[in-house]
């Protein structure tokens, strides 16, 4: 269902990394170990990505936030995120790569709904654990044993439960089932880059495209134009605050198919324009 992001790559060049070129076409995972002594500069993904640091120093900007970075940090980033990384001289990484097939439903609506950046300090018993956790992971990444992918996906969800245990939501009840609503929020919330019509995220859900509207309207007390047009708006004023980004970039990188239309809709709903947007923040 999901489309190529082919206006992004053009637009945003070396900034865009796709899954094709850094997970292949025959896995849904990639994990590796690699010490980093160059920097990577801002970027993001249409993959999720799972970094452990086991050692030296550095920092990141995720999201225009900067962090340190140093022995026993953890940090998970989404196709809606955006970062660098710096070592100071260098940065011990366990990484991982993967598409969103890896993750239960009820992870990838935890991960949609999320508004606060994923990144960690564990220490002492959590971090040894998330530390072996890592460490099974490789060996099962790199063996041809029996079950292989299963395995994999078992050690992913015990990750994803140290991190998630970490942002207190500790009341989700392992293997919940979200409602059909829902779905159609953790897709538009994934994929609003894509801008996916109404018709595309009912199928999603298996739904019919009326009554699926009417069923997002009683839910949500919003049209399904109107969310995802807001959803593509969060992410804009987000990229524009980080004064990273062209006003070109961000309309395509955010969903929308013209400049013009961007900057319509921008103003309707803002009052004002991007630049005007951007001046009004740095004042505040």
């Amino acid at each position: 269902m999901r489309k190529n992001c082919n206006i992004i790559d053009l637009v945003i060049d070396m900034k865009f990394f796709d899954a094709q070129h850094y997970i292949g076409t025959s896995s849904e995972i990639s994990v590796s170990r690699r010490i980093n002594r160059e920097s990577f500069d801002v970027h993001w993904h249409d993959f999720f990505e799972i970094e452990v640091i086991l050692g030296g120093k550095g920092s990141q900007n995720l999201n225009g936030t900067k962090y340190y970075l140093e022995k026993g940090y953890v940090y998970l980033l989404t196709p809606t995120d955006y970062h660098d990384v710096t070592p100071n001289k260098e940065l011990d990484i366990f990484n991982i790569m993967f598409h969103e097939t890896m993750l239960s439903d009820e992870f990838l609506y935890m991960l949609s709904t999320n508004k606060s950046n994923l990144i960690f300090k564990f220490t002492g018993e959590e971090f040894e654990k998330i530390n072996a956790l890592c460490n099974v992971l490789e060996k099962e990444y790199q063996s041809d044993g029996d079950f292989k992918d299963n395995y994999i996906k078992s050690i992913m969800e015990c990750l994803m439960i140290h991190i998630f245990r970490e942002v207190s939501l500790k009341e989700k009840k392992s293997g919940k089932r979200t409602s059909q609503i829902q779905k159609a929020i953790q897709y538009i919330n994934m994929h609003f880059k894509d801008n996916p019509s109404l018709s595309e995220t009912a199928s999603v859900v298996n739904s019919n495209p009326n009554y699926f509207s009417q069923k997002f309207k009683e839910e949500t007390g919003k049209s399904y134009t109107e969310y995802l047009t807001e959803r593509k708006l969060s992410y804009a004023k987000k990229l524009l605050k980080s004064g990273l980004f062209t006003v070109t970039e961000i309309c395509f990188a955010s969903g929308f198919t013209s400049v013009s239309n961007f900057l319509r809709v921008f103003k309707e709903k803002m009052g004002m324009n991007p630049t005007q947007y951007i001046k009004k923040d740095l004042q505040d």
